[in-house]
Formats: structure tokens, C-alpha cells, sequence
């Protein structure tokens, strides 16, 4: 039903690397250079344009899936490749987002975003080279609310936290996972949702982004690409 990842055909730009042999602007198997642990690849936003441009050929759609924390750029990374790109698609997974979760009994991880529901209704036709129909989630309303199509065609950019958890990442054929330091993130994510989020941020949404980080989705162990959103961006 899924896609096969052939990860030992991933390539990278390595700006900054800690791993003994790997100087920058190597490119590389990301599979080798990967292993170590200790290794933080600052890999370049045009270098990633350059790889899904040179490889989405493979197959159509060519479904890549844009993990990380809030605030970390994720969104500005789809932007770019949609900008950049010929025929581009971006699937928001905050459209996915649930807001009846009974918060006094115990929770999954994720359990706040339908990740069955991007799965039944996007994923799985598209790998099927079928049309996706999916409800978006209004946020001002507070409920579901217009419906998106998306075309088995071209690329197709799944953004957001939650995106490559353990039960999806089968189905994308490139996964990257972005990071921004703490402060960074709050910060850009007060500009962006005002100061009255603050304590959304601070003592919902992060945690629960750490404990999934620290799971066994392991989203970032698992990644195609690790990039760094260090610019100051918007996400």
C-alpha cells in the first residue's frame, strides 16, 4: 500500500559536519554519514530544492514529508519548494487538527492532529495515483469546514509536526525533519499567534512535541534529511 524508501539513494549538502572524514560541501549517501549519532548536518534549503528536483521523477506524486517542531520552518521550507518548483502541492497537517480531545484521561502522542484521517484520505489515494479529497479544520470556527483536492501528480509536500510519525513515514519517498532552538520557536511562534498563545505554547503544544521527539517515532533518527531552520523565518 505504501512506498519503499530507498534511503541508500539519499544524497545531502553537508555545510557543517562533526564526523570525522566528512567535510563540508561533501555530498553523500545520508545513510552512511547518519550513523553517528553525534552528527547535526546543516543541510542547505537550495541543496534540498536541487535533490527533490533531481529525484522526484522517480515516481509521480512524489510525496515528501516535512517534520519538526513548531516554529522550527518547516513552512517556509514548503513554501520554498512550492516557489521553486513546478508543480507543487502543500497538504498542511494543522488542517488534520482535533480540538475534542478529553485532556483529563491519559493521551497519545500526536492524538491532537488526524493522522488516520491524512492517512485514509490523502496518503493512501495518492500512492494509489487517485484523487485526495480532504475537510480542512477552520481554526477561527473552531470545527471542520471547506474541502481541498489534491491531484496524483508532481510533488506533493506534507507539512508539519506529526507528519512522519512511525505509522505514516512508509509512505513518503523523502523525509526531512527541521530544528530551531527553543527561544527561537516561542518566539516565532508568539509573532505568529499573538501573545495569547503563549501558554498554549509554553505549556501544551512544546511538551507534547518533546515527548514525541523522544519517542519511539524517533522523527529525527529517522529522517531523510536533518536540516536546521536558523533563518529567521515564519513557520
Amino acid at each position: 500500500m505504501g512506498l519503499i524508501r530507498r534511503r541508500s539513494s539519499t544524497l545531502c549538502y553537508v555545510e557543517r559536519s562533526d564526523v570525522k572524514g566528512v567535510k563540508p560541501g561533501f555530498r553523500a549517501s545520508y545513510n552512511t554519514v547518519r550513523k553517528d549519532a553525534s552528527l547535526d548536518m546543516l543541510v542547505d534549503y537550495g541543496k534540498l530544492v536541487e535533490y527533490i528536483r533531481n529525484n522526484q521523477t522517480e515516481r509521480t506524486p512524489y510525496l515528501v514529508g516535512i517534520d519538526g517542531p513548531g516554529g522550527s520552518g518547516k513552512s517556509y521550507m514548503a513554501r520554498r519548494i512550492e516557489s521553486e518548483l513546478p508543480d507543487v502541492q502543500v497538504v498542511r497537517f494543522d488542517d488534520f487538527y482535533v480540538d475534542t480531545i478529553d485532556k483529563t484521561i491519559d493521551r497519545k502522542i500526536g492524538d491532537h492532529f488526524d493522522w488516520i484521517r491524512l492517512q485514509e484520505e490523502v496518503l493512501v489515494p495518492l500512492t494509489q495515483k487517485k484523487e485526495a479529497n480532504y475537510q480542512v479544520y477552520d481554526w477561527d470556527l473552531g470545527r471542520l469546514h471547506l474541502w481541498k483536492t489534491v491531484s496524483p501528480h508532481g510533488i506533493v509536500v506534507i507539512d508539519g509536526v506529526y507528519s512522519t510519525r512511525s505509522e505514516l513515514r512508509h509512505f513518503y519517498n523523502l523525509t526531512v525533519f527541521v530544528y530551531a532552538e527553543y527561544n527561537v520557536r516561542l518566539q516565532r511562534g508568539i509573532e505568529r499567534d499573538g501573545t495569547k498563545s503563549r501558554p498554549k505554547w509554553v505549556q501544551e503544544w512544546m511538551p507534547e512535541e518533546v515527548l514525541y521527539m523522544d519517542s519511539d517515532h524517533k522523527p529525527r533518527q529517522n529522517a531523510d534529511m536533518v536540516i536546521q531552520g536558523i533563518e529567521k523565518v515564519s513557520t
